[in-house]
């Protein structure tokens, strides 16, 4: 009790001396039992039950206020619904308490009210103060989905009850507000402790454990790599369909433009896995957000991320001394920062395409096709016969390695000055990390502090080639132990597995803190001598805390600016930074203006968005993962390009060699060709000598059926009966559709000299 009334020898007393013995004493259990019990607004007993059809039972119990104060109720409640029950549905009833204060137990005292002749008169007085607690019942609206009536922030929820028709369906205590039981709470902290004992072993290799499982994980064949040798048993049979008596051939895959004459006039085709249709209209523009303050996400130097919060996920502490980096060579060390791996979404009309089994930029093994400087994932193949297969472009498609979210093929190089020490740590799960806290027992008046996060290679030592982040603090802003120096960085991606090692470098004479060897970070603390690591202190690490970002939802929705086309979008293609690892997803979904469903892009829909040929798209981003890992995506150097098809086909080759011939016979293979209509789909050859065009004398089709995503087609082949013999001529290809959204694509254009 903190305060007391004092009583002395033959002093006088007064009725609210009393009066405060009880409340000092009230005051001080109040205090004890918010702060060390309860701290919130809990309830004690109160079991409800079904007492009858349609009554129930509340039992005594107390509930505890925030502040400490407790509120008792000695008798069972018990309440009748008969009158309440729901006429066609159902209805939810809450069960609440809330404490009152009453003055009770009035008794009959006599008051004195002469002090000179001791005259007396009796009244009627409360003789107590108690706490009560009260039950009462909040009902819910009738409905076929009841829901719970709005309960105010004084009450205590206690219990639902769901009434029927018939009386009481059901009775459920809310276990979360009731009051936990200390003996229940040392019991379970027991358990706990006694299991921590059992698996701290298990503990400690864990991240060993999770490490090797990571490695094997990558190395695992998929079904996909079966298949493809199926399809290549099916290239050793493919038949190329090339006549006995050609004395000369000559063929385009339509793979690159080299065999094109993009300047003859009148030339108007795109070439893409195949001769397609070019271009009407386009537009470009950023993935660019509705609202650049929208709460839900967070955006750091263009990289967007969901919202998260920070938290500590490597910790090496217990300081145990330091080093100075002065101890060590001063050398100029060079990094190499990599960059995020791109993503290339092709949706519409390009999105598969036909390959011919020898096209140099299909990687059968490796599952990738080239395309204008980018390698696209491939998700199938079909083998569709004539040494040609069907390819579907991943929409995720991302380059180079997937497992990698880091490439080289674009770095940036920065060179310091400085001595060395490095800590390396093995990162057991996916994260972003946001930087490192690190302590300085000493600090010099200059000299300039660069941290460097890089990868480690296979011998587990930093490596400078790779480097994943970067930050430099001035001498001025460096704190002194016990405070930390916090190096922070952009959210930056670090993958399952692997070690990674936080490398300084100064020309300072500071001192940093380091602790005894930690087990827990699976890692060692390095100097550098002419460019090469090497252990430091071997029962040493660096005293740091590696931070990483913590998101506040698994799954979060963002709504982006349009994408708009005047005249209507028929495809679209979209290449961006991003970070996709396992276990997450970024999905992209548009919305043609006026309607009301959202697409995927590039999902399983298979309704597309752009049938309708919008002029304007509403588009939004789904990131999808768990509290540790989000998926991102750089939204500044973004680029989506929407545009639709022409409905007319053009295309001349560049001029052709061969041996002198009178016959010439001139094969394509056309994908997506709709020979019953012709009315939709056109295409015809002519062959062109200096200034004479030549037309076609025999024309015919054979039927391409489809196989998987293939459409199948036609292999159309005209022949020629040349007037002058010629040794070289050009190729023309004329084409027409009906709709720019239903184009062919020509795979193959084979002539023959005969």
């Amino acid at each position: 009790m903190e305060t007391q009334v004092i009583f002395r020898e033959r002093q006088q007393l007064l009725s609210e001396d009393f009066i405060n013995i009880q409340a000092y004493t009230q005051a001080s259990l109040d205090a004890i039992v918010a702060a060390a019990l309860v701290g919130r607004t809990v309830y004690d007993g109160f079991q409800a039950a079904k007492s009858g059809t349609s009554t129930v039972t509340i039992a005594a119990g107390r509930c505890f206020a925030g502040s400490g104060a407790v509120y008792a109720r000695q008798a069972d409640t018990t309440r009748d619904f008969i009158g309440q029950l729901p006429q066609n549905a159902k209805r939810k009833v809450a069960v609440v308490t809330y404490g009152v204060t009453e003055d009770t137990g009035v008794e009959q005292r006599k008051f004195r009210v002469n002090a000179v002749t001791n005259q007396v008169e009796a009244d009627d007085v409360a003789m107590r103060r108690a706490r009560s607690a009260q039950i009462a019942f909040l009902l819910g609206a009738e409905s076929a989905d009841p829901q719970l009536p709005a309960i105010d922030a004084s009450q205590i929820h206690v219990a639902t009850i769901t009434l029927s028709q018939l009386g009481v369906e059901a009775v459920e205590m809310v276990a979360e507000n009731a009051l936990a039981n200390l003996a229940d709470i040392a019991a379970a902290v027991d358990d706990h402790k006694r299991l921590l004992a059992v698996f701290e072993g298990l503990f400690v290799t864990l991240r060993s454990d999770m490490s090797a499982l990571a490695e094997k994980q990558r190395l695992l064949a998929s079904s996909g790599d079966v298949q493809a040798l199926q399809v290549d048993v099916a290239r050793l049979r493919a038949r190329a369909g090339i006549s006995s008596s050609a004395v000369a051939v000559g063929a385009n895959l339509f793979l690159d433009e080299t065999g094109s004459d993009k300047t003859y006039a009148g030339y108007a085709a795109s070439i893409f896995g195949g001769l397609r249709f070019p271009t009407a209209a386009s537009s470009s523009a950023a993935l660019q957000l509705f609202n650049p303050n929208d709460p839900a996400v967070r955006v750091d130097n263009g990289f967007c991320l969901p919202a998260y919060d920070v938290e500590a996920r490597v910790t090496i502490d217990g300081y145990a001394g330091d080093l100075a980096l002065a101890n060590y060579q001063s050398q100029t060390v060079e990094m190499v920062q990599l960059t995020r791996t791109r993503e290339r979404v092709v949706y519409g009309e390009t999105s598969n395409v036909v390959v011919n089994l020898n096209d140099p930029s299909y990687d059968r093994l490796a599952k990738t096709y080239a395309r204008d400087g980018e390698t696209l994932q491939v998700d199938a193949e079909w083998y569709s016969g004539g040494g040609q297969a069907m390819i579907a472009l991943r929409p995720k498609s991302t380059t180079i390695t997937e497992s990698e979210p880091y490439w080289d093929a674009v770095t940036t190089s920065s060179t310091v000055q400085g001595s060395t020490l490095g800590q390396s740590y093995l990162n057991a799960q996916a994260g972003y990390t946001l930087g490192v806290d690190v302590f300085f027992t000493d600090l010099a008046a200059t000299g300039d502090v660069h941290a460097h996060l890089v990868e480690c290679d296979v011998a587990g030592m930093p490596n400078m080639a790779r480097g994943v982040a970067k930050v430099t603090k001035a001498a001025a802003d460096l704190k002194r132990y016990p405070a930390a120096t916090s190096f922070g960085v952009p959210p930056t991606v670090l993958s399952p597995g692997k070690r990674y090692a936080w490398v300084f470098v100064s020309q300072g004479a500071h001192r940093m803190a380091v602790a005894d060897k930690n087990r827990y970070a699976a890692g060692q603390l390095f100097s550098s001598t002419d460019g090469a690591f090497f252990s430091a202190a071997g029962d040493k690490d660096l005293l740091m805390v590696v931070k990483f970002a913590r998101f506040r939802a698994s799954r979060v929705v963002v709504q982006l600016q349009p994408i708009q086309l005047a005249g209507g979008i028929s495809d679209l293609d979209l290449l961006y930074e991003a970070v996709r690892e396992a276990g997450t997803d970024l999905v992209l979904e548009i919305q043609p203006q006026g309607l009301s469903t959202w697409y995927q892009v590039g999902g399983d829909d298979t309704a597309s968005g752009l049938a309708s040929l919008p002029a304007a798209l509403n588009a939004r981003l789904t990131f999808v993962g768990s509290p540790d890992m989000m998926p991102g995506i750089k939204l500044s150097d973004s680029i989506v390009r929407a545009f639709r098809r022409s409905t007319a086909l053009n295309h001349t080759s560049k001029v052709l060699a061969r041996a002198t011939t009178s016959t010439i016979k001139y094969t394509a293979y056309l994908r997506g060709f709709n020979a019953a209509a012709p009315a939709n789909h056109t295409c015809v050859a002519k062959i062109l000598i200096g200034g004479v065009t030549e037309l076609h004398d025999l024309v015919t089709d054979e039927v391409v059926p489809a196989i998987g995503a293939d459409p199948g087609g036609i292999k159309r082949t005209w022949t020629f009966n040349i007037a002058s013999p010629t040794s070289s001529y050009r190729t023309q290809l004329l084409g027409t559709t009906a709709d720019g959204r239903n184009t062919f694509t020509i795979t193959e254009a084979i002539d023959q000299a005969l």
